[in-house]
């Protein structure tokens, strides 16, 4: 595979400088003083008072992006926080609102309690700030005749600076849900997905993990360059979104009944499990065999060593697809007790899940019913946990896959591409 050549914008490094000396240490004192829910519980006073130290700074980033609106908003919503007092959960509606994805190449900003998905403990939502910028890979227009997007979502960006939920970490999403609100959110208007964060975070947690679990063998994906694992992991999402429009029910028409953990879960490994299939099966798809690996040994060997991992669906995902896997014998035990993984296998039971999925599941007109069998299908995998917690790690899982999970946070202060 031939690597798809990058060539963006320079971002001032005086910029990155200013946000992460003079912003960052703000935001990270800040997060200091919230408990999981945004609310202030520690020195009331210092917290506003770092509040109002923001303000400024805020509005010199906004100001030089060219972002009127996001900055008013942020004003409108620290007021409305002051006024309602810090020791209540946030509620940044209107940042929210008013935060929209950026042209190609070009910077984005946000400033805002934001649930930080797989970052560092505590997960909640927190104070937090991100510069990114959008880089879209080329390899997207070799496929776009294969599989067209009906509306596109997704951006793919590099991440520049951040607070400490995003620099450190394995957080790679910004999604509209993932902002402090009072209102739920009815449609997902953008997805960002912090690409240059992906190959430290498979080559460092992934697939020391996958060579514990499977043995050494010759596979492709940790052969790629920076800007090619940027690009296929690109492509993942690309396809993975793809997929979420496709089917009995397409996630632009049942986005209140898929925010649910356990129909979520289903829906995040359905489109996973197409991708893999859809690479596999498809002339032409760049990275194909890189990206089959990336959703087998991602879902399976980092989701499920997230610290949160009983309250984390992406984990309950890769605890449900190993299992799967190793029903329909994809996955076999050897007689000394390790693990066989033969892809051309776990391919045809990915598919053979999506069907299941699909055909038991999703088929049924009613509402409620499908959310009833989406509860059902994933408790067959995992089991109901404590007070808290969505399920419980099945115990199959810790028999077979006996490792030790690794709880050093990785740093992204310097990122190679």
């Amino acid at each position: 595979m031939l690597a798809t050549k990058h060539y963006p914008q320079e971002v001032s490094s005086n910029f990155i400088a200013f946000i992460n000396e003079i912003l960052v240490t703000k935001i990270d004192e800040f997060r200091q003083l919230q408990d999981v829910t945004g609310c202030v519980i520690k020195d009331i006073e210092k917290a506003k008072s770092l509040l109002e130290e923001m303000r400024p700074i805020v509005r010199t980033i906004y100001s030089e992006l060219g972002f009127d609106e996001l900055q008013q908003a942020f004003e409108a919503d620290v007021d409305k926080w002051l006024a309602r007092g810090l020791e209540n959960p946030p509620s940044f509606d209107q940042s929210q609102t008013a935060y929209k994805p950026v042209a190609d190449n070009q910077q984005t900003f946000f400033i805002g309690p934001v649930l930080v998905t797989n970052g560092p403990a505590p997960v909640g939502r927190l104070m937090e700030c991100f510069l990114a910028q959008r880089v879209e890979p080329e390899i997207f227009q070799q496929i776009a005749d294969k599989f067209p997007h009906p509306k596109k979502s997704l951006q793919s960006a590099r991440i520049l600076s951040g607070s400490a939920g995003f620099m450190t970490g394995n957080c790679l999403v910004f999604f509209p849900e993932n902002i402090a609100t009072d209102e739920k959110v009815i449609a997902q208007d953008f997805a960002i997905f912090f690409l240059n964060k992906f190959q430290r975070i498979y080559l460092s947690e992934t697939m020391p993990r996958v060579r514990q679990v499977f043995g050494e063998s010759d596979w492709a994906s940790p052969k790629l360059s920076a800007t090619d694992c940027y690009d296929a992991a690109g492509m993942w999402g690309y396809l993975h979104e793809y997929f979420l429009f496709q089917g009995p029910r397409p996630l632009d028409k049942n986005l209140h009944l898929k925010l649910k953990w356990y129909s979520g879960l289903l829906e995040e490994l359905k489109c996973d499990c197409l991708t893999a299939y859809a690479s596999y099966n498809t002339e032409g798809v760049p990275f194909a065999l890189e990206m089959i690996e990336f959703v087998l040994f991602e879902r399976m060997l980092r989701y499920t060593f997230q610290p949160d991992i009983t309250k984390n669906f992406d984990g309950g995902s890769g605890l449900l697809l190993f299992q799967w896997l190793v029903d329909d014998g994809a996955i076999k035990t050897q007689a000394d007790g390790s693990l066989q993984l033969d892809l051309e296998s776990c391919v045809a039971s990915m598919y053979h899940l999506v069907t299941t999925i699909e055909s038991e599941i999703e088929s049924t007109e009613d509402d409620e019913e499908y959310l009833k069998l989406a509860n059902a299908f994933v408790r067959k995998y995992l089991p109901k946990g404590e007070k808290g917690q969505y399920f419980s790690v099945p115990e199959r899982f810790t028999q077979l896959i006996n490792i030790a999970p690794n709880r050093e946070l990785l740093s992204f202060e310097n990122l190679p591409y």
